[in-house]
Order: structure tokens, then sequence, then C-alpha cells
């Protein structure tokens, strides 16, 4: 008893009270945010770029509005009715310019798989490249972000041909429907009865094809036909960047009609 009662208290008396610890936690995380905030504010905002000292953003953002403010008047593309072939579970077709008949289609291809665990219908890729370009363009490899197209079971479609529209019906159950609206173009895809997603029903897309240096359109074609600054090369701070292949930017506008949350973009 002699030897504990010391002991004990010699453990107590090396451990502080409660009351003097608080202090010292609260003071450290004070410590803590304050270092936070200097490194925050010691950011140089300068060396990052906004959207308009960008030129693929700028200009899009100046294509969007042209757009928007036309009121649904003005558009820059349309689907070729004629051209609309379905092989299976593939569809092809041709877009075209509304307003410079010399520039060559855009190619539309549209792939109906289905589910790999029910066999339901849902999984559809959309791919649109340029008609024989100046350069290759960028395509994501199979496999890289989504899944094999070979660990995929095909979804044959049918097709129904209207003025208007063309709608293409899976085999599969889930009642699944992809609509091409002609003039101007739009793609909506429906399951289970109801609206899902929609692409470009703003007509907000933007596909700027390779060109020769100086090539120029009759009328609207891409953004840079609201904005053709910096399409071969722009600076920024004390960095200049050279574009040999010239302007090359996409952009489109896609709802998702009926979901609350969009995740895994």
């Amino acid at each position: 008893a002699m030897v504990a009662g010391p002991a004990i208290r010699a453990r107590r008396r090396l451990r502080p009270p409660l009351a003097s610890r608080r202090p010292s936690a609260a003071v450290t995380l004070c410590c803590l945010v304050a270092g936070s905030l200097g490194l925050a504010g010691a950011v140089d905002r300068a060396k990052f770029r906004t959207c308009s000292q960008g030129s693929f953003c700028r200009r899009y953002q100046s294509y969007v509005a042209r757009i928007e403010g036309s009121g649904g008047s003005e558009f820059a593309h349309e689907l070729d009715a004629a051209s609309i072939q379905q092989n299976g579970h593939v569809v092809h077709a041709k877009m075209v310019q509304v307003h410079d008949a010399t520039v060559k289609p855009l190619n539309l291809e549209i792939r109906w798989f289905r589910d790999v665990v029910q066999g339901r219908c849902g999984i559809v890729r959309i791919i649109l490249d340029e008609d024989a370009p100046l350069h290759p363009r960028f395509r994501i490899r199979d496999g890289d972000v989504t899944t094999k197209e070979e660990e995929l079971k095909p979804d044959t479609v049918a097709m129904k041909s209207g003025d208007a529209q063309t709608v293409f019906m899976s085999s599969a159950t889930g009642d699944c429907q992809v609509a091409l609206r002609h003039r101007p173009f739009e793609l909506d895809f429906r399951a289970g009865g109801h609206l899902l997603q929609r692409l470009n029903a703003r007509h907000l897309l933007n596909f700027e094809r390779y060109r020769s240096k100086g090539h120029t359109h009759s009328g609207l074609v891409d953004a840079t036909d609201v904005d053709d600054k910096d399409l071969w090369e722009e600076t920024f701070g004390t960095h200049h960047d050279t574009k040999p292949r010239g302007p090359a930017a996409v952009g489109v506008d896609v709802s998702f009609q009926s979901a609350s949350f969009v995740s895994g973009l």
C-alpha cells in the first residue's frame, strides 16, 4: 500500500487535468486553421486561366450565347434522314451543316447493347466523328473507360421512320427507345416509358473540324465562326502555345430528365 499510493499519485501528477488540456487542443486547432488559411491566401490565382482566358472555352461561351440568344431560331446541325441505316445493333447516319453545304458531314454511329447481368436493354453508345478528317480524331480505346464491347451482348433494334424523326426500339426487355429528330438534330433516350436523357435539346452542339489555316465558313458552322481569335496559337502569361492543327474543340448539351443526382461522368 505504501508503494502503490505514491506511484498512483505520481501518475496523476504527470497527467494534466482535463480543463488544462482543452486550451492546448484549441490553440493547436487554431494554429492549424490559421496555417491553412495562410496557404490558401498564398495561391497565385494569376497563374490559373479563367474560361475567358482560354480560347476554346471563351468561344464556346460566345457560341452558346448566340444560339440561345436567337430564341431557338438558329442552329447548326441537321440529320440527313436519307442517310440513316440500321444493321443489327448498329445505326449509322450523316449529320450535315445547315448554313454551309460545302462542309463535310459528321458521322453519327449508335451502338446498342444489353445489360450483362439481366439481359435488359439500356446500354447505348453514341460516336460522332468527322468524315475523312485532315488528322485522326482522338477516340477512347475500347475498355479504357467503359466495358469492352466484346464483353457485351448486342441488342438488335427495329426502326420506325417518320417525316420529322426516326425512332429505334430495342428488342430486349425494358422498353428502350432512341428518337432522332432530323431538323434540328436532337436525340432522346427513353426506357420503361420515361424520358431519361436528351442530347442537343438546346442545339448547343459544337464540333470544330480540322482545317487548313485561313479556311473560313460561309455561315454558322461552329464556335470559330463566332470567335476566331487564338485559333492557331495563344499566349497566357509567359507561356506561348502553338496549335499546328488548329481548332478542334467539341461541346454539346446533355440533359438528364428524370435524375435528381448525376454521378460517374
